[in-house]
């Protein structure tokens, strides 16, 4: 039977119904029925499987799939994936008539990159926050980003090229790795996936993630034996072949390779490190692999640089962060916290900025194990502390060798400051006004000895002091050579009425035109911030010269 030539699309008519954010652990199963469906994937990989083809499933990657289109959407070993779902109804205009239209929308094949992603995901996160129920009046505003949302999807359809992008075809075999990696593999098989020569292939790869191709597989194989060696009886050659090892011998030696120890030592060490005693000096039972976590009283850019995604955090603490996107599908537990909601989510960890209030830690302790720890510590002791107790002490390791070797690269690049000269930062914030010490835009800068700490702000990082409370009169206390002046959203007031005062405006700093104003993005003191922060700083601080 000849296939049903597909209709223009002029003559087809768009009807939103409805909109999921799914980020699921498990393999999902969809069956839309009589509706279209949109799939765009925002993060994570993994596969989807229409009919009897398996496709990969990567950021920025979508689906245009037609009703009584059955599929099932695989996350890959070791990772998360998520994914906007969109149903939406068509119908056929004919003769001032209409009917329903259960075709596919276009020909070929139903899954295509969409590159740039940014605009569409955009659109996506905006129609989701959007939603209207039936007869409101807001849903004249949805039904305008559906349609405009539609023609961003059919235009990135239309110019999909049959063969990604070199970049994208690597990505892609990344994804293909994660839910093939127990299995045989060489680079020559990975280069002719991605239509590359296998030069060109290992240069890529190697610059996307930072390491080649057999290192990459050989740590998602140590990974997942960690997990089994945790969590499974299995023996030692059992776990070998289930990882993609070819013996044990083999798998031994290359598991000492890659943590220092051997796999029996592991064992050992991660079953002592499950016996943790906090801030608070309580001792703690850690999950031995926690998976769902809910964090509070910080921003999670430490749990996000160590590959764990929480499933709740305090988002009037991450107001503004510069890595929102990757907060989106997380939920809100509230300020303050609504325990209810946090009880919802099933944690098996809550990580918590340190706290005294023994009332709050004793309700905490009814939902899941809570673990308090100094948000105010230094980067990398905070870093370090987060990385223990979630079990993945070598990857902090690794941000950190990564970080100091960046900045040393910028020292010698970078012109630094005079010796003599100085700088310090401050920020308005709920009607106060701060100095920031151990903590926020400078505090890295400091210790690297690219900017000079003003003397006074050196006594309260010598006292492991974040940052303290001054009246303006106090100013030229704290003001050095440079002063960087952080312009916080929700208190432009204050900033505004500091910089109307005397004791501003008679600041050297001020005088001498070496007054910056920041935005309050750069203070935030986590892992993620500080590698952008690396980028930024020849525009940030170029003034030092």
């Amino acid at each position: 039977m000849n296939q049903l030539a597909i209709p223009p699309l002029r003559t087809l008519l768009f009807s939103f119904h409805e909109m999921l954010f799914q980020s699921p652990a498990e393999p999902e199963r969809i069956s839309p029925g009589a509706r279209h469906t949109l799939l765009a994937c925002t993060g994570g990989s993994g596969a989807v499987q229409v009919n009897e083809t398996s496709l990969m499933l990567a950021k920025g990657t979508c689906f245009l799939l037609p009703p009584d289109t059955s599929c099932l959407v695989a996350p890959a070993a070791e990772e998360s994936v998520s994914y906007f779902r969109l149903d939406f109804f068509v119908y056929q205009m004919e003769d001032q008539s209409s009917h329903p239209y259960r075709g596919k929308l276009f020909a070929g094949a139903d899954d295509f990159v969409v590159h740039p992603f940014s605009p569409v995901l955009q659109k996506l996160q905006t129609l989701y926050s959007t939603r209207h129920p039936d007869n409101d009046p807001g849903g004249m505003r949805e039904r305008i980003l559906f349609h405009e949302l539609l023609e961003l999807i059919f235009a990135a359809k239309r110019n999909a090229d049959t063969r990604l992008s070199p970049e994208l075809a690597v990505e892609q075999t990344r994804a293909f790795l994660h839910t093939h990696f127990q299995e045989p593999i060489t680079v020559e098989q990975l280069a002719s996936l991605a239509h590359l020569p296998r030069w060109q292939y290992s240069h890529l790869f190697k610059s996307l993630t930072g390491q080649k191709p057999l290192d990459y597989l050989t740590d998602l194989r140590i990974r997942r034996a960690k997990e089994l060696l945790l969590y499974s009886d299995d023996r030692l050659y059992e776990i070998a072949d289930q990882v993609g090892f070819k013996d044990q011998y083999y798998f031994n030696r290359r598991f000492r390779q890659a943590t220092g120890v051997t796999p029996r030592q592991f064992i050992r060490m991660q079953q002592e490190r499950l016996s943790y005693r906090d801030a608070t000096g309580r001792k703690i039972a850690l999950p031995p692999a926690p998976e769902r976590i809910v964090m509070i009283g910080d921003a999670p850019g430490e749990l996000l640089a160590l590959g764990v995604s929480p499933v709740g955090v305090n988002k009037a603490n991450s107001s503004g962060i510069l890595y929102q996107e990757q907060l989106f599908g997380v939920a809100d537990i509230g300020h303050p916290v609504d325990w209810e909601k946090i009880a919802e989510l099933q944690p098996d960890l809550i990580l918590l900025g340190f706290c005294e209030d023994e009332e709050l830690i004793r309700k905490l302790s009814r939902i899941a194990p809570i673990v308090t720890y100094n948000k105010y510590a230094p980067l990398y002791q905070r870093f370090r502390t987060i990385a223990t107790i979630v079990g993945r002490q070598q990857l902090a390791e690794e941000w950190i060798a990564t970080h100091e070797q960046k900045l040393n690269a910028l020292k010698r690049h970078l012109p630094l400051p005079n010796r003599e000269e100085t700088a310090s930062s401050f920020i308005c914030q709920d009607g106060k006004l701060f100095v920031m010490a151990g903590k926020g835009l400078l505090s890295t800068l400091y210790g690297s000895g690219m900017v000079n700490a003003q003397a006074n702000i050196r006594k309260l990082i010598a006292q492991h002091v974040a940052f303290a409370e001054v009246t303006p009169e106090q100013l030229p206390l704290f003001a050095g050579d440079r002063v960087y002046l952080i312009q916080s959203a929700n208190d432009s007031q204050t900033r505004q009425q500091l910089e109307r005062t005397a004791q501003w405006s008679n600041l050297p700093a001020v005088q001498n035109g070496q007054a910056y104003l920041i935005d309050d993005k750069w203070n935030y003191d986590d892992p993620i911030t500080k590698q952008y922060l690396l980028d930024e700083l020849p525009v940030l601080l170029g003034q030092t010269s």
